[in-house]
Parts: structure tokens; C-alpha cells; sequence
């Protein structure tokens, strides 16, 4: 692709000229394709698809203002072990309150709030406040004080 740049190591290249710097802004953002109407993408790859050595690698969006807060995609060993798998990772910091990992979508595609290993589609710990549930209703309700449906 005539305008991709690889980052390595810090060090910038387009094709195969090498800039001696690092990828950093000071005044702006990083823009990709302004005002453009094709796709575009900002990802990692690896030089081995699968690779034991790609695991625990990650790729971080977020903010730094005395703690990390992002979300981070992180390569991990699949339940196959010929392969590896992603998760996206969400975390926050409130003031005085420790930064922390808030919510975990799985491999398979579980959402967790509260706990970094849902077993469901959507599992939370903690409670939730609701105005009004919809849909039909399977399994049971536990520690309601009332129900109705």
C-alpha cells in the first residue's frame, strides 16, 4: 500500500525508506485519512500468525493522566493450542479510586462487568439498576422482591 507506515521499535518507515525518530506528537492528534470515505484501520501484526511468542502482546487506545486507562486488545493462548486468541480490555480510574480492568468482552464473545471471566453472554457483579426488561424470560429470578411478567 503506497501510504502505509510500519512502527518498529519506535522507529518509523514507509516502503523501504526508515525515519530515525519515533512516532510522537506533542501539539495534535493522530489523524488517519481525513475526511475520507474509505476504510481505514490502525492494528499490530505479527511476522508469525499464532505464534506462543505473540501471547500477551497488546494494543492500548486510552489516556494517561497518572494512570493508564484503555482499551486494550491483548493476544492470549486459545483453548486450541495451536492457536492464539484476543480480548478487549476496558479499564477506568476515578480520582482517588485505583485504576482498574471495569469490563471484558471474551474470545467466544462474553461481555463481563464487574469480573475479567463472564460465563454468560452478559454476566455482571454487582447490581443493576433497570427501568424495564423486555423479552422473554427463561431459567428464574433470585433475590427479587418482586417480580412480574
Amino acid at each position: 500500500m503506497p501510504n502505509e507506515f510500519l512502527v518498529k521499535n519506535g522507529l518509523i518507515s514507509q516502503g523501504n525508506v526508515t525515519v530515525t525518530g519515533s512516532l510522537t506528537t506533542s501539539q495534535g492528534d493522530i489523524i488517519v485519512n481525513y475526511n475520507s470515505t474509505s476504510s481505514n484501520s490502525v492494528f499490530r501484526t505479527f511476522a508469525t500468525n499464532h505464534a506462543v511468542g505473540n501471547r500477551n502482546a497488546s494494543l492500548a487506545f486510552g489516556l494517561y493522566d497518572g494512570a493508564l486507562t484503555a482499551m486494550t486488545v491483548v493476544n492470549t493462548a486459545s483453548s486450541s493450542p495451536s492457536f492464539n486468541s484476543q480480548y478487549i480490555s476496558f479499564a477506568t480510574h476515578e480520582g482517588g479510586i485505583s485504576v482498574g480492568e471495569r469490563m471484558r468482552i471474551t474470545p467466544l464473545g462474553n461481555v463481563g462487568i464487574g469480573t475479567i471471566n463472564p460465563t454468560a453472554t452478559l454476566q455482571i457483579v454487582g447490581s443493576v439498576l433497570a427501568t424495564s426488561f423486555t423479552g422473554s424470560l427463561s431459567g428464574s429470578i433470585t433475590n427479587a422482591l418482586t417480580a412480574s411478567y
